[in-house]
């Protein structure tokens, strides 16, 4: 059951990061930070908050079963291992985690008719609360504990989409994926 959850999980992020750059050269660049007054429609928006709260919550119970039940001790902070981890694989996973977040927050807003200020502060500021909770809830889990790392990691990821938007000369760097088996570890 895990292993179909995880090939599904993995497919939609692959899907979902294909996607994301085929559409893109649909889209008509715009290169200004102009705010041009809009209005948001408001029964997209509710569809859009009321989809975005079920899917949290739906992955929250998720989680909570599979990773935290029972297993819960005082609240604490990684005491280490957290940044030996897989040579730190795991931040860009955090980092990755916040953007696409934030990506697909701000598209969902835009989509209601926000502007583009808007629904790209807003999905940093979702894409950070999300991480917040996660690692509020690592740390009082018996072997990861809270981890500053990954919280940092994690607003990075949710603040690119903004900070691109803010600053335009950024949108020239972006994201790219390659990987060498060297051999069977990563170690």
């Amino acid at each position: 059951m895990r292993n179909t959850i995880a090939r599904f999980l993995y497919n939609l992020l692959v899907i979902l990061l294909f996607t994301q750059n085929a559409l893109a050269q649909l889209k008509n660049p715009v290169y200004s930070n102009q705010v041009i007054e809009q209005k948001a429609d408001k029964k997209k928006l509710a569809l859009v908050l009321g989809a975005s709260s079920l899917t949290l919550g739906a992955s929250y119970i998720y989680v909570q079963n599979a990773w935290w039940k029972n297993n819960e001790k005082d609240f604490h902070f990684d005491n280490g291992p957290d940044y030996k981890y897989a040579k730190n694989l795991d931040k860009c996973a955090h980092v990755m985690g916040g953007l696409i977040t934030a990506e697909l927050v701000h598209d969902a807003l835009k989509w209601t008719g926000m502007n583009d200020n808007q629904s790209y502060l807003y999905s940093f500021l979702l894409g950070t609360t999300m991480h917040s909770f996660i690692e509020l809830k690592d740390g009082f889990a018996p072997t990861y504990g809270f981890s500053v790392g990954d919280l940092a990691a994690g607003t990075f990821g949710s603040a690119i989409p903004y900070l691109k938007y803010k600053f335009p000369k950024l949108k020239a760097i972006n994201y790219k994926f390659s990987y060498y088996q060297h051999d069977r570890f990563f170690l």
